[in-house]
């Protein structure tokens, strides 16, 4: 009960409903949601399709609680044709999201008392995840001037006895920030100088626009130190299917699999169909779902930068863009209100994400370029 009570309580700054800019004025017909990281484009057609045949078929039963034999040794091929890592059967898990994958992760390798360093500007549903698992979350700043690249001095003083883990998210959410193969080795030697478990959110694995991406578990010496989770919500555009999976050592993946057992049994049936024919036909519509939102970001840095009141960096990875508005002496907030209240678009408060974020807002690429067009063609008439 006081567990409950105290989630019940603490006020989730991730929710930015209408009432956070004016809930009254709902009735605007004219607003741009650019707020929320869920793809406007539909899920291939050809991963449907199947699926349904699939679902016709009688796959509509629970399957194995790591999921699908199937889909698992898709996983393992994935992770050999594009990594050359070789995945054992048992080191996977399929998980009822990649959120639910964090979750479940966080329970399995968490006892009370333990702390997890979180890079910052952060995705924000980590700190639950951990506080939930009875650990700590330890924040450790990243900044606009760095590039949001990752500090290992920073990370270094932020280690005490207690320190169990880092969470390393690569391509970065809400940054852009794409961490080069250099930036990865400095963090697989910190783990490996200070004994740490590195959980990887590798759920922008399509959208890294620098250069082929690479698993911080697929570096020397790491993945007996590595818990990666995965998502097929960006990659392969399913977010509403709730779908995704835990890549670890055996014993890992088995405390893993007892909160699934304990918790949704399995993965959804068709959603697990599904991402088997994404994995199947990954190659026929990668190239053309990354690209779309590749010109996205391209075009909102281009006009952004533009803007005499932003400063904002090139977007390396995802389809976010991170702004800062320091210059328009506002902070993020106020900044992202004035924005709701006279252009009618709708985005989200960097200091959400943490104090690094405070100064910043952050984009989500996920409409038309029409409509980005048009909110930014409103944004830049904006005067402070």
């Amino acid at each position: 009960m006081e567990m409950a009570q105290k989630f019940l309580a603490k006020k989730y700054q991730g929710d930015l409903g209408d009432d956070a800019f004016g809930g009254s004025r709902v009735e605007w017909d004219d607003i741009i949601y650019l707020n929320i990281g869920d793809p406007d484009i539909n899920t291939p057609k050809i991963c449907l399709d199947e699926a349904f045949k699939d679902a016709y078929a009688g796959h509509t039963k629970y399957t194995d609680t790591r999921g699908y034999p199937e889909l698992r040794r898709e996983i393992q091929k994935f992770y050999a044709d594009r990594y050359n890592m070789k995945l054992d059967d048992s080191e996977i898990c399929v998980t009822a999201s990649g959120q639910f994958g964090m979750y479940c992760t966080c329970q399995a390798v968490l006892d009370e008392g333990d702390e997890v360093l979180i890079l910052e500007p952060y995705f924000m549903p980590y700190t639950s995840a951990i506080e939930m698992a009875g650990g700590v979350p330890v924040f450790v700043a990243t900044k606009f001037e760095e590039g949001f690249s990752v500090n290992v001095d920073r990370l270094k003083r932020a280690v005490t006895d207690k320190t169990k883990a880092v969470i390393v998210n690569n391509p970065n959410n809400p940054t852009g920030a794409a961490y080069s193969y250099e930036t990865l080795c400095r963090i697989a030697d910190f783990a490996k100088e200070y004994d740490l478990l590195v959980i990887a959110d590798d759920i922008y694995t399509s959208f890294d626009y620098t250069k082929k991406f690479i698993p911080i578990a697929s570096l020397p010496g790491m993945f007996e130190r590595t818990v990666t989770v995965n998502s097929a919500s960006k990659n392969f555009v399913m977010t509403g299917m709730r779908i995704g999976n835990v890549v670890a050592e055996a014993d890992i993946i088995d405390a893993v699999r007892t909160v699934v057992e304990a918790t949704t049994y399995s993965a959804p049936a068709i959603s697990q169909r599904a991402a088997i024919h994404a994995f199947r036909h990954f190659d026929k519509f990668e190239e053309e779902v990354s690209g779309i939102f590749k010109e996205r970001v391209d075009y909102a840095y281009e006009r952004l930068s533009k803007m005499p009141f932003i400063d904002v960096l090139p977007v390396n990875g995802t389809f976010y863009i991170f702004p800062s508005v320091e210059k328009s002496g506002m902070d993020g907030y106020e900044f992202s209100k004035k924005l709701f209240d006279e252009c009618h678009i709708k985005v989200i408060p960097g200091g959400v994400f943490g104090p690094s974020g405070v100064n910043h807002f952050r984009i989500s690429c996920t409409v038309s370029m029409e409509q980005l067009k048009e909110a930014f063609d409103r944004m830049e008439k904006m005067k402070f």
